[in-house]
């Protein structure tokens, strides 16, 4: 619905390098931007998102005027890459303009409570080398 930055974030939604605020939102279907007043002029999300659906995407990407940038300090989790913005050459004509930033510290933590892909158990294998076909 709008800007969702960490307290100690700038104005451009960067996190200090010192932050340990961390945000996972995880969507039962699809995680969208919706098209409201707030979100014309720019929208920053301080977070994990995570799809389990299809995509992230913008909502009415495909109209109205430019609505500026899609700035994401995080990362994104999703099966389809969704549209957010629509472009002629490299001229934004709809939607948004992406700024996307990975947060390295998701690779040593995760957001409380996020899903994991869990614990791996070998049930069974079975030998499959060919050496006249090794690839």
């Amino acid at each position: 619905m709008d800007n969702i930055t960490y307290q100690a974030s700038n104005a451009q939604g960067e996190p200090p390098s010192n932050c340990d605020d961390l945000l996972g939102l995880v969507a039962e279907r699809n995680v969208i931007f919706v098209d409201n007043v707030a979100n014309q002029t720019d929208l920053i999300v301080n977070a994990v998102l995570m799809a389990l659906g299809t995509s992230i995407q913008a909502e009415n990407y495909t109209l109205g005027l430019p609505r500026g940038t899609l700035t994401i300090w995080g990362g994104l989790i999703q099966r389809v890459r969704g549209a957010v913005g629509q472009f002629r050459g490299t001229t934004i004509i709809h939607g948004y303009r992406k700024n996307y930033h990975y947060d390295p510290r998701v690779t040593g933590r995760v957001p409380p409570s996020y899903p994991l892909t869990g614990v791996y158990e070998e049930t069974s294998w079975e030998e499959t080398w060919d050496a006249t076909n090794p690839f």
